[in-house]
């Protein structure tokens, strides 16, 4: 094949492919030119679609994919900077959200800022509310306590005059003895030659007065009245006497043995009542103005005794105060008919008090940044942060201003809620003006 004939027919192909490449490029002009012109229409105001209204005088974003106004596209984690288009966000890796322009449209502009929140969300997310309401707050707290011995019910027994043991009860220290129970017998030789000495001036007639005088000088020596007085009845000398314990407690301390002498206001013998008992407990200082209400109410109970409680007879705060934990010393007497309660053991204090009046509401609902304490009211279908003033709080129940009987205060997903009200600006109105919101920050207001 000659030479010739093969150029002609490679040249069909290069004319070709030149046409082609000079098609491309016009193309590629054209499309340029598409792009910047409509470039340029985005960044002018748009026209809502049909069905939607806009504000008036406001610029507007691209519209999303179902035509409805945007104001501007943003990144939920970073909400004020703005965009006129969707796509990628340059921070994170999410797209883009848009801010509609015509969600607050059914309000009125300078009314209180809210959010809206779609059934299926709110249904999505178990939205759980309460009614507010008015009453006043009971201040309960449930302290740690220790059972210690009643120092004002405390009894030192001593000799009255020189002696020596005949017998000791069985009794040692922490042992419980009952007001009259015998702690020792004793013979005391002054006590037996005075009874004699009375005697012989009875059956010799001696004058009254010195008869009285022997009697006033066995009660000075410290024999008991309850003897003096069976002398008198009896007149038999006794020789052997008893000790008794002057009150009901446990025995702290004992000192005699049976054959041992005892010396005149000699200690033979400690007792420290246990009815009533004393209970301490460490209260907080918020707690101190409580005490002396008559109003606050004070029980005890104990892990070791399930079902059982003690009657409070009185209470008294304590000076003083632990600067490390803040809390004061609170003392209170209870009555221990049967002893259960034993000095060393653990108890629990109840203190129920009066607190403030005002709404009630549950502590959860409350939000507090450190700027603004605020909770969340629904009303007419829509969510309205809302600040209020803390003016007390016990357990789960805040008492608190700025809300009123009645309202709806939301208790789930109250942070999300608010994080929405941040974005929307709702949160911002409801700042001094000193906090105003930055530029670019748009608000939402609701009825």
């Amino acid at each position: 094949m000659s030479e010739a004939p093969q150029k002609f027919r490679i040249l069909p192909v290069v004319l070709a492919l030149i046409a082609g490449l000079a098609l491309g490029g016009a193309g590629v002009m054209l499309y340029m030119k598409h792009e910047s012109a409509g470039t340029e229409q985005t960044e002018a105001p748009l026209s809502a679609p049909s069905g939607k209204k806009a504000p008036e005088g406001v610029k507007l974003a691209e519209p999303d994919a179902d035509g409805r106004p945007v104001l501007y596209w943003y990144d939920p984690m970073k909400p004020d900077a703005h965009f006129p288009k969707p796509g990628p966000s340059p921070f994170m890796d999410m797209d883009l959200v848009p801010k509609y322009a015509d969600e607050g449209e059914e309000t009125a502009a300078g009314d209180a800022p809210s959010v809206s929140v779609s059934p299926a969300v709110e249904q999505s997310l178990g939205l759980r509310t309460m009614r507010a309401e008015e009453g006043e707050l009971r201040k309960e707290a449930r302290l740690a306590a220790e059972v210690v011995l009643n120092e004002h019910d405390y009894a030192v027994v001593q000799a009255r005059s020189g002696g020596f043991v005949e017998s000791v009860s069985p009794l040692a220290v922490g042992d419980p003895v009952k007001a009259g129970e015998v702690l020792a017998k004793l013979t005391i030789p002054e006590w037996t030659e005075a009874q004699t000495e009375y005697l012989v001036q009875r059956e010799t007639k001696a004058p009254q007065g010195a008869i009285e005088g022997t009697l006033r000088r066995l009660k000075l020596l410290g024999m008991p009245q309850k003897d003096i007085d069976d002398l008198i009845r009896t007149r038999r000398v006794k020789t052997v006497f008893t000790i008794e314990a002057p009150i009901s407690g446990v025995v702290t301390a004992i000192s005699m043995r049976a054959g041992m002498n005892v010396n005149a206001s000699q200690t033979v013998a400690e007792i420290e009542g246990i009815d009533p008992v004393w209970v301490v407990a460490s209260i907080p200082e918020a707690y101190a103005r409580d005490v002396a209400k008559e109003e606050t109410k004070f029980s005890l109970t104990s892990d070791a005794f399930p079902g059982e409680s003690w009657k409070v007879l009185s209470e008294a705060l304590l000076p003083g105060a632990d600067a490390a934990t803040r809390t004061l010393r609170l003392r209170i007497q209870v009555a221990n008919p049967g002893g259960t309660l034993r000095p060393g053991m653990t108890a629990v204090l109840h203190i129920d008090a009066p607190g403030e009046k005002g709404v009630l509401i549950p502590r959860e609902a409350v939000i507090d940044d450190g700027r603004l304490t605020r909770v969340i009211v629904k009303r007419d279908g829509r969510f309205y942060p809302t600040p209020v003033a803390v003016k007390d709080a016990s357990g789960s129940t805040a008492a608190v201003s700025g809300v009123n009987a009645g309202d709806e205060i939301v208790l789930s997903s109250i942070y999300l809620i608010d994080s929405e009200a941040s974005i929307s600006g709702a949160l911002e109105r409801l700042k001094s003006p000193s906090e105003a919101a930055p530029a670019g920050m748009t608000m939402e207001s609701g009825k």
